[in-house]
């Protein structure tokens, strides 16, 4: 946060100089040069100033601010001839080259302002495992699902791990607004923790899911658990959820794959209208009755 308080004044001194330079200038290209070159100036300050600040390249500026100088040049030179061309294109030359060093200073401190601040959202990011909801962001609840995976592959016990996804998302969206929505989720992962087991890990997965480790959880017990979940979520939030399970080791060996599995069922459940679906199971569950219509 220091690095902001002292860069960002030096990053509006920059901006207020560039302008400064800019009507300096464009004013002594009006003084110099009293015929229709002149009308040129302006749309070459303009090109310079904003080739420097987009900066695709670093000091590309001043390449733009040779090629202006050579272009007033020759524009004055055909136009007006050679008197007093020397002064004209001498005094733009240099004041297109002082706005291409500005805008260069300029670009530069506002793309290391950014990418501070980028670092230290990295940093904050890392340092805070838990949401807003209080439950551990996908995140850090990963590097437990990389750690709970190697201890069942050593002690031979498996893991599950369950997708729970809001039902209908982008109508609920267009419903509540996206805000809303976001805490219909958050209420959803803390309804979760709450009924599941202290050991059970629930985390923010995406916009619109949870994520739900079930450590020492077979298959069968992780949709049974699942689904009695979606139960109670349903009576509690007035919110229907969808699911999709994978188990280590009988669908998946690694973090990966077991999310992958976990999202193909999700996916599968989606479309297929069951609760709660498992890829290794091709939907354990039977589809929802027809009079219970989605909401």
């Amino acid at each position: 946060m220091k690095r902001y308080t002292t860069d960002v004044p030096r990053t509006k001194s920059l901006a207020a100089a560039l302008v400064v330079a800019a009507g300096l200038v464009l004013a002594a290209a009006a003084l110099t040069d009293t015929g229709e070159a002149r009308v040129l100036a302006p749309t070459l300050v303009a090109l310079v100033c904003a080739v420097g600040l987009w900066r695709p390249k670093p000091f590309v500026s001043f390449g733009a601010a040779l090629v202006g100088a050579v272009t007033f040049a020759l524009v004055r030179w055909l136009v007006e001839g050679l008197a007093g061309l020397v002064l004209s294109v001498g005094t733009v030359a240099i004041g297109l080259f002082l706005l291409a060093y500005l805008a260069e200073l300029l670009a530069a401190e506002t793309e290391a302002v950014a990418l501070a601040r980028r670092h230290d959202a990295l940093v904050i990011e890392e340092l805070t495992p838990m949401s807003e909801a209080g439950v551990l962001k996908w995140r850090h609840a990963r590097a437990g699902l990389e750690e709970e995976i190697l201890r069942g592959r050593r002690y031979v016990y498996p893991v599950s791990l369950a997708l729970i996804a809001v039902d209908n998302w982008p109508e609920l969206v267009e419903k509540l607004g996206a805000d809303q929505a976001a805490v219909q989720v958050d209420a959803l992962a803390r309804e979760a923790k709450s009924g599941l087991r202290p050991m059970d890990t629930v985390s923010v997965y995406g916009a619109d899911r949870i994520a739900v480790v079930l450590p020492h959880t077979p298959l069968q017990g992780a949709l049974a658990a699942v689904d009695k979940l979606r139960q109670r979520i349903r009576v509690q939030l007035s919110l229907t959820v969808r699911a999709g399970v994978s188990e280590f080791p009988h669908d998946a060996s690694s973090v990966d794959e077991l999310t992958g599995e976990a999202e193909a069922a999700l996916e599968f459940a989606q479309g297929s209208e069951l609760g709660v679906a498992s890829r290794g199971l091709f939907g354990a569950e039977e589809p929802e009755p027809a009079a219970s219509p989605r909401p």
